[in-house]
């Protein structure tokens, strides 16, 4: 495998000093949110507004890919560049995301300068709303705390990675499918136990996050007409009905047969909750 070069130089760095404190108090320090469009909160220093966009995706590839070679970054971030172009490229643009980050209270660069042997990465305090939401889920939705759920569905802002140019983030892919099934596992599981507590608008809350993720997923669509039959919402569940066989006929296909029976099952005066529940699970 080829060497990894030592970070050159690169252009003079504007000076970015130490985070001063407010009463006493550490300023924030810089977060990666990917759970939605890209945003990076609390950097201390400044940022080209044309270069903004390509830096904040090399961020989020550095804080989901901590310790990655010259060479996995050039194939992520400038897949389609030769690889004896990148070089400079990649210097450049790391000392513009360094400056942008700025130091913390130490003084040290929350983006070190690259050594030959290291991998490329930032300090570990700097932090993600990924890394918080394994925190809250460890992977398996179905098994958190309901306090965890919410406070993990709270982190989600819309679609990971939402917005970005067609031609960025072809790296970010698997990752943003995998949040999309963890987002929609935990709308699930945080409405259905709501439910079966009779808490129908903090299952309504739950669910509408799922949905605004995947939309045409049926399983929360289901939970979703049962809390508005349930709330006696008699409008809530015409809606939520119609907008379900709006989806589906809009993707040319058959609803599931879960789906058949719940709306059959509504339509029996006086249904029993745990036979509605039955059907919609």
């Amino acid at each position: 495998p080829a060497e990894e070069p030592v970070e050159a130089a690169g252009p003079a760095e504007e000076p970015v000093e130490a985070l001063a404190t407010v009463e006493g108090l550490p300023l924030p320090i810089p977060v990666i949110k990917v759970l939605g469009p890209v945003e990076m909160d609390n950097a201390a220093g400044k940022v080209e507004p044309t270069k903004k966009g390509r830096l904040l995706e090399y961020a989020a590839y550095l804080a989901l890919n901590p310790g990655s070679s010259h060479t996995s970054i050039d194939d992520a971030i400038w897949p389609n560049r030769r690889s004896e172009d990148n070089l400079n490229t990649r210097n450049t643009a790391t000392s513009k995301l360094r400056t942008w980050l700025g130091k913390n209270l130490d003084g040290e660069d929350y983006l070190p300068r690259h050594q030959a042997g290291n991998g490329y990465g930032f300090l570990p305090e700097v932090r993600t709303d990924v890394d918080q939401w394994h925190e809250l889920v460890a992977g398996d939705p179905l098994r958190a705390s309901s306090e965890n759920l919410e406070a993990a569905l709270r982190l989600v802002r819309g679609r990971p990675f939402e917005g970005h140019h067609p031609r960025y983030y072809g790296w970010s892919e698997p990752i943003a499918q995998r949040l999309i099934s963890e987002i929609v596992d935990a709308a699930y599981e945080l409405s259905r136990r709501r439910l079966m507590e009779g808490r129908w608008r903090a299952a309504e809350a739950a669910i509408v996050v799922g949905l605004s993720i995947e939309p045409a997923q049926e399983r929360l669509w289901r939970l979703r007409i049962l809390a508005a039959h349930e709330s006696r919402n008699a409008a809530a569940e015409r809606e939520a009905v119609d907008r379900l066989l709006t989806i589906t006929e809009e993707l040319e296909c058959d609803l599931e047969p879960e789906t058949e029976q719940l709306l059959g099952a509504l339509k029996t005066p006086d249904a029993d909750f745990d036979d509605l529940l039955a059907n919609a699970l």
